[in-house]
């Protein structure tokens, strides 16, 4: 039998309620998290059809050095002027992003943490996660790029390649 001990399933006339909707008697919550004190991940003027946007920034971290806050500045510039203009046109088309990707690489992006003896930037592995992060912000397939790059492709190399191979 399906229900509560006081029979039938809650709800009007016994029905169970479903995903997403609120029990008869039950006032709907809200997530803790979804407050107005919350800003906005886009910046005014860069909304995408009015969808909610939620942030939640690392600028107040007190891990973040002031050079970490210039390089996510710079990222979220990057970001700003280089994929928001064309994200929705790219995800509508469904084409890789390849003038993009090769700007993000030009930039450094795709060597954050990978030693400058070998080509990358030489940053520290928060420098990394805030790359990750501000791209995500504005369109995901970016930041998962980056991190597919960076932790399944080249990863692998610098821990179990030899120096030789490594410089290739």
């Amino acid at each position: 039998m399906r229900g509560n001990a006081r029979g039938g399933g809650g709800g009007a006339g016994g029905r169970r309620a479903t995903y997403g909707e609120v029990p008869e008697g039950r006032k709907p919550q809200r997530a803790p998290w979804l407050t107005a004190s919350v800003a906005p991940a886009v910046p005014p003027g860069h909304e995408r059809d009015g969808a909610l946007r939620v942030a939640f920034p690392m600028t107040s971290s007190p891990y973040l050095t002031d050079t970490h806050r210039r390089f996510q500045a710079r990222v979220r510039d990057f970001a700003l002027e280089r994929i928001v203009p064309v994200a929705r046109a790219l995800d509508e088309s469904a084409e890789f992003p390849w003038e993009s990707v090769k700007a993000m690489g030009e930039e450094g992006y795709l060597g954050v943490p990978i030693p400058r003896e070998l080509g990358g930037m030489g940053l520290d592995t928060l420098s990394y996660i805030l790359v990750v992060e501000e791209l995500a912000k504005h369109d995901a397939s970016y930041a998962i790029t980056v991190s597919a790059h960076t932790t399944l492709g080249t990863s692998p190399i610098l821990t179990f390649e030899t120096r030789e191979q490594q410089e290739r």
